[in-house]
C-alpha cells in the first residue's frame, strides 16, 4: 500500500509540473514531463486493469495538449493572415509540422 501512494504521489507531482508549463504554453516540456508519468505507470503498476485506467488518464493529457497546441498555432495563423503578413503564417505552419 505504501508504494501505491508513492507511485500516485509521483504521478500528480508530474501531473502538476506539466501543467505548470501547460500554462506557460510550454507545450513540448508539458508532453515530455506526462510522458515520464507514462513510464513510471508503466513500469510501477502492477494491476493490468487500474494500470490501463492510468495510462488513459495521462494520454487524455497528452492528446488535449496537442489540440491547444494546435488551436493556439491555428489563432496566430488567422491574425498573422489578417495582418497579411504571408511569410511568418507559412514558418508559423511549418513549425507546427516539425
Amino acid at each position: 500500500m505504501a508504494k501505491k501512494l508513492g507511485i500516485e504521489k509521483k504521478l500528480e507531482t508530474i501531473i502538476k509540473e506539466s501543467e505548470h508549463f501547460l500554462n506557460k504554453k510550454k507545450y513540448s516540456d508539458a508532453i515530455k514531463t506526462l510522458r515520464e508519468g507514462l513510464s513510471l505507470i508503466r513500469t510501477k503498476v502492477k494491476d493490468n486493469e487500474e494500470k490501463q485506467i492510468e495510462l488513459d488518464k495521462v494520454k487524455s493529457k497528452i492528446g488535449k495538449i496537442y489540440v491547444d497546441q494546435i488551436e493556439e498555432t491555428i489563432n496566430q495563423a488567422n491574425d498573422l493572415g489578417k495582418k497579411r503578413n504571408l511569410r511568418l503564417l507559412l514558418m508559423n505552419f511549418i513549425k507546427l509540422l516539425t
